[in-house]
């Protein structure tokens, strides 16, 4: 049965199994790799492989990032994939290289004068700039993604033995299955929040655009308040954006001797390799920092 290639990438998107976050990333990869495909006069149903090859040269000389284009290329991989199970084109996507991972780390973090910096550019006498600090607090402090602060509720915030803890629906999954131990640094701001927007049901999103009426944040809406708030302190930059406050945490934790072992459960990692891209990040600032090489003008 022939359908037009527009409808193999409805198929493909409709029966992939990822969440609706991935599906929006997906889909925006493919309206990316048609618009190349009418834009160079191709017929998507006689390409081969040298004509992905030559959509591989146009991401690399577009000067997108190594993520970039790995995401690019494996969504189309996939999409082809799909096509052959189901018979309706050959995989001309096979065998074509993909980097899978990006040794080092993608974004930067702020260091303790500059996450002061930013947190104490936030004016908490609005219901808006209590919402604001109290996210961007708790993403300093503990490495929450966008995504994760997102499916807070009112009642994720709980009591435990005369502490505090959250709990979080880490990203990828489906339930609520994990308890985070946070301070009341954390928390007093939460609920603070909380307070001052007059919150009666417990099951509602913990931010909302605006009063108790108002619509739960989505992850890009966080990742705009945080970019608003960096701007407005001068601290955004290509490096320094929401997921560098990520970082941030990670990189203070471990500057305050928390082992990786503990920054490991506080981020989510399933595998310790990844939290220890942050020593990286910390050994690039002593690199820049150190005072052996520095030494040399004084000797000299």
């Amino acid at each position: 049965m022939k359908i037009t290639f527009n409808e193999l990438i409805e198929e493909y998107l409709t029966n992939a199994d990822i969440s609706e976050e991935s599906r929006k990333s997906y889909r925006v990869c493919l309206n990316m790799f048609t618009k190349w495909v009418v834009f160079s006069g191709r017929d998507p149903w006689k390409m081969k492989r040298a004509d992905i090859l030559v959509y591989k040269s146009y991401l690399v000389k577009s000067e997108r990032s190594e993520k970039t284009i790995g995401m690019y290329l494996r969504v189309v991989s996939q999409l082809y994939q799909f096509a052959e199970n189901n018979g309706y084109y050959e995989n001309i996507a096979a065998g074509i290289k993909i980097r899978d991972t990006i040794v080092g780390y993608r974004k930067g973090h702020l260091n303790e004068d500059q996450a002061r910096t930013l947190l104490s550019s936030i004016k908490t006498d609005t219901l808006t700039g209590s919402r604001d600090f109290a996210i961007i607090n708790l993403m300093v402090r503990t490495g929450l993604r966008c995504v994760e602060v997102s499916r807070l509720r009112v009642c994720d915030v709980e009591e435990v033995n005369g502490g505090y803890c959250l709990v979080v629906q880490r990203k990828g999954r489906v339930s609520r299955c994990e308890r985070l131990g946070v301070s009341a640094k954390v928390v007093n701001p939460i609920r603070e929040y909380i307070c001052r927007r007059h919150a009666t049901d417990d099951k509602t999103p913990l931010f909302l655009t605006s009063d108790r009426f108002g619509a739960p944040l989505t992850p890009l809406r966080i990742g705009r308040i945080v970019k608003d708030r960096l701007q407005g302190c001068g601290l955004y930059s290509k490096k320094i954006t929401a997921h560098s406050l990520r970082h941030t945490a990670a990189v203070l934790a471990i500057l305050n001797n928390a082992t990786l072992k503990q920054v490991q459960i506080m981020l989510g990692h399933r595998n310790p390799e990844t939290t220890e891209l942050y020593l990286k990040s910390i050994n690039d600032d002593l690199c820049i920092d150190n005072p052996a090489g520095k030494a040399i003008d004084y000797t000299l």
